[in-house]
């Protein structure tokens, strides 16, 4: 699937239609956040319920499958099978998947950033908590409204172990940052190693998934952001931080 990548992991048309395939129904994320912030309302990021893949694939601008660079500027992409099609958007609940390379993303053109905090924790943990930091390290104000929860990935030399999956509560939280400033979300991950068949159900990864084994391992987070005024959704992401589980 992603042999013709310009490099590892990098995003393309496949990725992102195999990501869209494998939910069955739309997919909702968010959940709760810390720090004092606000949720309220609902933010839904919906994926098509059914995919057609035998016709042509386009992005959103009308370029062809094979016109990889302008795919991955794209916020959206759109493919059809006959008189049907379907948009999807380039997101954080389709960035990932199991067993496949971690996926490069640009950094977002405005400044945005995310950022893990160092996690020490056994690695029998049901569930593990970090927490999730978003900095505007640009020079203007960015509103908006993202997840209350920023979507994680577990991975080792590069491979995808696990990453956030299935629905959770329909929470948002209002973002207003000077540049400079930084807004914290809870995070929450489970030190499993899933595969490409447990990406099948939308009601989130089995609970019989095989523990990792003790050692150090990458946790990095991705979360969608939609400016107030209306521009195209930003996908934002950073780097990994490197965490223990003994």
């Amino acid at each position: 699937m992603h042999g013709d990548d310009a490099e590892p992991g990098a995003l393309n048309t496949a990725r992102i239609i195999r990501k869209a395939k494998a939910r069955r129904r739309p997919k909702v994320l968010a959940a709760g956040v810390v720090g004092g912030v606000a949720a309220a309302g609902a933010l839904a990021f919906v994926l098509p319920a059914a995919l057609g893949l035998g016709g042509g694939l386009a992005s959103s601008g009308g370029g062809s499958a094979a016109d990889e660079s302008a795919s991955d500027d794209a916020s959206t992409l759109k493919f059809a099978d006959g008189p049907e099609s379907a948009t999807v958007a380039l997101s954080a609940s389709t960035l990932e998947l199991c067993g496949e390379p971690v996926a490069a993303v640009e950094p977002d053109a405005g400044g945005l950033v995310l950022t893990v905090a160092p996690v020490d924790a056994p690695v029998d943990a049901a569930w593990i908590e970090t927490t999730v930091t978003l900095t505007n390290t640009g020079d203007t104000t960015v509103e908006g409204t993202t997840a209350a929860t920023a979507s994680l990935t577990l991975s080792d030399d590069g491979t995808v172990l696990w990453h956030t999956n299935g629905p959770a509560a329909p929470n948002e939280v209002g973002v207003d940052l000077d540049p400079g400033e930084s807004l914290s979300y809870s995070g929450t991950f489970r030190p499993v190693q899933c595969s490409s068949d447990d990406e099948d159900s939308s009601d989130g990864f089995p609970a019989d998934l095989p523990a990792v084994a003790p050692g150090s391992y990458r946790l990095s987070a991705a979360i969608d952001l939609i400016p107030v005024d209306g521009s195209p959704l930003r996908l934002v992401t950073g780097p990994a931080t490197t965490i223990t589980l003994r």
